[in-house]
C-alpha cells in the first residue's frame, strides 16, 4: 500500500488517498490529528506528506513521525514537502537574498536602483512576493483545517526525522524550490534508530 496523507484535491493514482474531508477521489476519510492512525504496522511501502505536516501543532510533529515510522515497512520511503519558513520570512520582510516565487530571480542583498521592489526578470512587484510568502507561512485559511500551525527550516526538518528513525535519501527540490518556497525530502525508514533518543 502507498499512502497520500492529507491529500485534499491532489488525488494520486496508485495511492490510497487520505483526507479529513470527503472529497471526490478520497479513499479514506480520517482525522489524522487523532492517534494512533487506523493503518496497520508495516503496511505501507511509501507515504506522501505533501503540504501536510505544517497543518498540525508542533507538539504533534514527533507523534506524526512515529506513526509514519510504525506504518512503513522496513526500508519504506517517506516523501515530505513543507514550506521553507526561512525563505518565506525573508521574502515577507524584504530581507534579501530571497528568490522570486514566479521566476526564481534573486532579489539582491544590496541594490540602489529605483526599481528595487520589482523582480527584474518577470517584473513581479515585491508586494506580490510578500503576499505569496505570507500565504505559504499561514495557509490559505479558506476552510477549516487550511491553517499552517508549524514552520520548518531544512536543517530542522532533516534533524527531526533523523532523530526519529529516518535517514535522508534525497533533496528533491534543489532546482525548483523557489516555486512557492517549498522544500521536499525523501526519507527512508531505518530500523535501528527509532526510539534511540
Amino acid at each position: 500500500m502507498k499512502l497520500n496523507l492529507g491529500c485534499g484535491p491532489d488525488i494520486k493514482d496508485g495511492y490510497t488517498n487520505v483526507d479529513f474531508r470527503s472529497l471526490p477521489g478520497v479513499d479514506v476519510v480520517s482525522d489524522l490529528s487523532k492517534f494512533p492512525w487506523q493503518f496497520k504496522d508495516e503496511s505501507a511501502s511509501e507515504i506522501l506528506m505533501l503540504d501536510f505536516l505544517e497543518h498540525f501543532p508542533y507538539r504533534d510533529t514527533e507523534k506524526i513521525i512515529h506513526e509514519a515510522w510504525r506504518i512503513l515497512e522496513k526500508d519504506g520511503q517517506l516523501i515530505v514537502q513543507v514550506p521553507d519558513l526561512e525563505h518565506c520570512m525573508r521574502a515577507a520582510s524584504f530581507r534579501p537574498p530571497f528568490l522570486c516565487n514566479r521566476c526564481g530571480w534573486e532579489f539582491p542583498e544590496v541594490d540602489f536602483r529605483a526599481d528595487f521592489f520589482i523582480c527584474l526578470k518577470c517584473k513581479q512587484p515585491w508586494y506580490d512576493c510578500a503576499t505569496a510568502a505570507v500565504h505559504r507561512m499561514y495557509g490559505g485559511q479558506d476552510y477549516p483545517g487550511n491553517f499552517h500551525l508549524t514552520g520548518f527550516s531544512k536543517l530542522y526538518l532533516r534533524e527531526m526525522f533523523q532523530r526519529n528513525g529516518f535517514e535522508p535519501v534525497e533533496d528533491m527540490e534543489k532546482e525548483h524550490q523557489y516555486i512557492n518556497w517549498n522544500f521536499k525530502f525523501k526519507f527512508k525508514k531505518v530500523e535501528n534508530l527509532w526510539g534511540s533518543q
